[in-house]
């Protein structure tokens, strides 16, 4: 399980603001993992997640987009 980093609200709202003016752009050039969540330890154990962060590969991105090329990530949920 990953070091506990203190409040996970507060990297819940850094990732918000990362994924809300990041995600169209970082779509354009996947080249990297981009964070789209953080997890409660609740959440981590529950899927048995040995990070609390969430991260969007370019791999999934690509399959995502060909699978749903009308726009899946249009309506990126972001929900405290």
């Amino acid at each position: 399980m990953q070091k506990d980093c203190g409040d996970t609200k507060i990297a819940q709202k850094a990732v918000r603001e990362i994924v809300s003016h990041d995600f169209e752009r970082w779509t354009k050039n996947p080249n990297i993992e981009l964070p789209i969540a953080v997890l409660s330890k609740e959440q981590a154990k529950m899927i048995n997640s040995k990070s609390l962060v969430a991260l969007l590969s370019s791999a999934t991105y690509a399959k995502q987009k060909s699978h749903h090329p009308h726009g899946v990530f249009k309506c990126l949920a972001l929900s405290d």
